[in-house]
């Protein structure tokens, strides 16, 4: 490709195709420090982001966990996750639970397909999951597979809403339409569709929140996280 700069000069460009992988996994919180609702950095906490659930989630999860070192909890932020791949967002789960129901598929026959939580990595480490209403799908089967099994705090705005399995079926002008040939229940049996999933603390972001850069979802994740590791502590003494 020629481009031609503004100084008249011209330059030939070679543009090569290729895959580009993006993680689907972050541990950089927004602003780059985890810092609580006085402005102290958070230390002993962890965060990690789940942007997407894709085939390389599950392990560059583990990788995540594993970087965190020592920690009293964790926060997965899954707000904006719009989903992903269905066994891999159930592996994504099971990775915090050592046994229970993670969810449940009915087709439109009513046949019932249950994902199962086997022995996961990281069974008694508090965690607290924000999300939005932008969260969909895989990350809602997430939310309600850690809350309703009691491992973790849901913590920010009801979320999407996105409960069902689409199939693409060609059309004969070239076209296509999707149809639901499944859907989604929580371990409690709960539809996800049109409900999303109700968060434990829900948070409602102000004007002043907003211009003020201030996370509350996150200050709030993190509070609940200390009252846990708080009561845990009193508990065991």
């Amino acid at each position: 490709m020629l481009v031609r700069h503004s100084d008249g000069e011209e330059e030939l460009i070679t543009i090569t195709r290729d895959e580009i992988l993006v993680a689907s996994v972050g541990v950089a919180p927004p602003g780059g420090v985890l810092r609580d609702s006085d402005d102290n950095e958070v230390t002993d906490i962890a965060y990690i982001r789940i942007r997407t659930f894709t085939a390389r989630t599950p392990n560059e999860l583990r990788q995540a966990i594993d970087a965190a070192g020592d920690v009293k909890g964790l926060i997965i932020d899954v707000r904006s996750n719009p989903g992903g791949l269905l066994v891999e967002t159930a592996q994504t789960a099971d990775l915090f639970l050592d046994g229970g129901t993670i969810l449940v598929q009915v087709d439109r026959d009513g046949n019932e397909q249950v994902y199962s939580a086997q022995s996961g990595m990281v069974t008694d480490l508090p965690v607290a999951i924000v999300q939005d209403e932008f969260s969909a799908s895989g990350s809602e089967l997430l939310a309600a597979a850690l809350q309703e099994n009691g491992r973790a705090i849901v913590v920010g705005a009801t979320s999407f809403g996105k409960g069902t399995v689409s199939h693409a079926r060609d059309l004969s002008n070239g076209g296509a339409i999707y149809v639901s040939i499944a859907r989604w229940l929580t371990p409690d049996r709960n539809q996800i569709e049109g409900r999303g999933v109700i968060p434990d603390i829900e948070v409602e972001l102000t004007v002043e929140d907003i211009e003020g850069r201030r996370d509350v979802a996150l200050y709030r994740a993190i509070d609940a996280l200390r009252a846990q590791v708080e009561t845990q502590g009193s508990a065991s003494s």
